[in-house]
């Protein structure tokens, strides 16, 4: 199951501009644009670097104007989005798309000359190959001008007689001085002749950020171009980098590449195409520093947030061999626990992680768990209980945001203007979905922590009765309080004066999960109603359609699509609880096999090889937000491996 498009899917701009490339470096960095060639996105570049692993992300080398001169004759390659005017357009030259070993572009200037561009990226190297091609029977003259910036990556950039600090000309090689306290872009071109330059490139139009309502201009510096004389048979390579050290060949980096591509499927031993897909799109959220392992949890925007490295672990590193990266990345994490809490995510540009978040810890149990009944590890078991103690000894003690355990043994959080749960929208001090008491996934969450200390536990030899009674206690008032006996399902959130009736996905981890709380009579009926209400080809729905607060489209200005985040956009990452309680309730595999159809379909489209993180809850279920989430992929991987029986 490769990710190909072919000419009449290239030359169709519409198509060609939607659909987005991107690869990773391990460090938080990557390279993306869209098949066209055109940035349609503030976030997309050649070469975006993680100036602090795995944050503060800045767009370094936007892209690169590519000229061809055979005899008389010009081809422009390069394909820009100006306002009001697409210029060039190279993609009409582009005959076939490659995604993998990694981003292969064909174009087919003539009968005489066809080019093909590869892009890499080593891993663990702030880096980005450009590697061009010449196949035919003519020579012909390869001009590349690189276009670059200094910005971060959440922000446009425009002209400046400051910028660049400064550009030094060596033989093959340019360096780009931004700033004395930041590292120098070198750009080299073994064979090539740099010239100096020196313009402005004005106007550029970044489509997706003017949907969302938001700036989307931007100018770009040429600081020189790259001249290449090119025989039938011979390559032209660019290599921007950060690093002061000698670059690799191009083809020992493209044989770099392909090894770590063969060695992360070789780990995992998947059979099925679809899972194999996932597979190398699950190596592009995993980065090391020097501090911490972690997950990114979306691109292009997010950092790593606790909750999604948690919930996203188990598929992305341990259905896939990587049980060594997994346990890195709980130890990491172990050494932030604070006031019984891990942080909700670490941001970018500040050094204080934030602890606002209720479920994310809890999040942290079911990983534990997932990595120790995988292959039991007396080590790490020993090491990590005393903190998983920490953290329940806190949790019933009252925390951070009023987050208690109450007299009747089930999970209080909350306090005005502060989200704690997934559903986190807010505009302003406006909160969308203000879930204060007793949410129902977050005692599902609890139950299930309580339930997996007594099985750590007990199987380290030890006696884990008090948790085993406090989650008997508990999952007896979960399956009192929380149903809802004429409507069939969970109420979402509960307090001592009222319960929460609307009919939301939060409740499927009180069926899916492995402690989960409730009753199998209880767990049949409320997965009807999720399956006949909220369920969409590619996800669960945030809010029944029925509900007059029902928003059925992402879309438009930010208040726009805050607004909809949560009240009726789906959710890729819970069709992977969905499939679980699906196939424990209903023992039918190959129905919920069934249910994967349209999200073999998805990895051709938006971000390619990979699940975007959400979707519209109405037809035709447009994907949105950002084109490769990492608990979209891992759950999809961790069901399909584990509930699925897929190899």
């Amino acid at each position: 199951m490769d990710i190909t498009l072919n000419a009449l899917q290239c030359q169709n701009y519409e198509i060609a501009s939607e659909r987005e490339w991107l690869i990773a470096n391990g460090l938080g960095g990557y390279a993306s644009s869209t098949v066209s060639g055109a940035n349609t996105r503030r976030y997309h570049g050649l070469l975006v670097a993680a100036l602090r692993p795995p944050t503060d992300r800045f767009v370094l080398l936007s892209k690169v104007e590519e000229r061809v001169q055979i005899a008389d004759r010009e081809f422009l390659l390069s394909t820009n989005q100006y306002v009001n005017a697409v210029f060039p357009q190279g993609y009409l030259h582009l005959e076939k798309f490659d995604l993998y070993p990694v981003p292969t572009f064909v174009y087919n200037l003539s009968h005489e000359a066809r080019i093909t561009k590869r892009v890499l990226m080593p891993y663990g190297e702030n880096s980005v190959y450009l590697h061009y091609h010449l196949e035919g029977s003519r020579p012909v003259q390869l001009t590349l001008s690189p276009l670059i910036t200094f910005k971060f990556y959440h922000h446009e950039s425009s002209a400046s007689a400051d910028f660049p600090q400064a550009v030094h000309f060596e033989p093959h090689q340019v360096r780009v001085i931004y700033e004395e306290r930041y590292p120098s872009m070198r750009m080299l071109s073994p064979g090539g002749f740099a010239q100096p330059s020196g313009h402005w490139y004005y106007r550029f139009e970044h489509l997706q950020e003017l949907a969302r309502g938001l700036d989307s201009q931007e100018d770009l510096y040429n600081p020189c171009l790259f001249h290449f004389y090119l025989k039938p048979g011979e390559s032209a390579t660019l290599i921007a980098t950060l690093s002061g050290g000698e670059p690799e060949s191009w083809d020992e980096a493209f044989r770099q590449v392909q090894q770590r591509q063969s060695a992360v499927l070789r780990q995992s031993g998947f059979r099925d195409p679809m899972l194999q897909l996932l597979t190398l799109s699950a190596d592009t959220f995993r980065v090391r520093n020097h501090e911490r392992s972690t997950i990114i949890a979306g691109y292009h925007w997010f950092t790593d947030w606790t909750r999604d490295t948690m919930i996203a672990l188990p598929g992305l590193c341990l259905a896939t061999g990587q049980r060594d990266f997994a346990r890195e990345v709980l130890n990491s994490y172990a050494r932030y626990v604070d006031q019984g809490m891990l942080p909700n995510r670490f941001p970018d540009q500040f050094d204080t992680p934030e602890y606002n978040n209720v479920d994310g810890t809890l999040w942290y149990f079911q990983a534990v768990y997932d990595y120790l009944r995988r292959g039991w590890d007396a080590a790490f078991a020993a090491e990590i209980l005393p903190v998983l103690e920490t953290i329940v000894a806190h949790h019933q003690a009252g925390t951070r945001h009023h987050i208690r355990v109450e007299e009747d043994g089930l999970l209080f959080a909350g306090e005005s203007g502060v989200q704690l749960t997934w559903m986190d929208a807010k505009i302003g001090d406006y909160v969308i979905t203000p879930r204060i008491g007793k949410p129902v996934e977050v005692n599902a969450l609890w139950i299930n922590a309580l339930s997996i200390l007594a099985w750590i536990k007990q199987q380290m030899g030890g006696s884990g009765e008090a948790y085993s009674r406090a989650a008997q206690a508990a999952t007896l008032r979960f399956q009192e309080a929380f149903w809802l006996e004429e409507k069939g399902y969970f109420a979402d959130v509960i307090t001592d004066e009222f319960k929460d009736e609307t009919l939301r996905p939060n409740q499927i981890l009180a069926l899916s999960l492995p402690f989960a709380p409730a009753s199998p009579e209880q767990a049949k009926s409320a997965l009807q109603h999720i399956q006949t209400h909220l369920l969409t080809p590619f996800g669960l729905r945030t809010l029944s359609p029925d509900h007059p607060d029902y928003r059925g489209r992402y879309h438009g200005p930010v208040e726009m699509r805050d607004t909809a985040y949560h009240q009726g956009t789906a959710w890729a990452w819970l069709m992977g609880p969905f499939i679980t309680a699906y196939v424990k309730i209903t023992g039918d595999r190959m129905g919920a096999r069934r249910l994967l159809r349209p999200l073999r379909e998805h990895l051709r489209e938006a971000g390619l090889g990979s699940v975007s993180e959400i979707f519209d809850g109405d037809l035709p279920n447009l994907p949105n937000g950002c084109i490769a989430q990492a608990w979209s992929v891992g759950e999809l991987i961790r069901a399909m491996a584990d509930d699925l029986e897929i190899q």
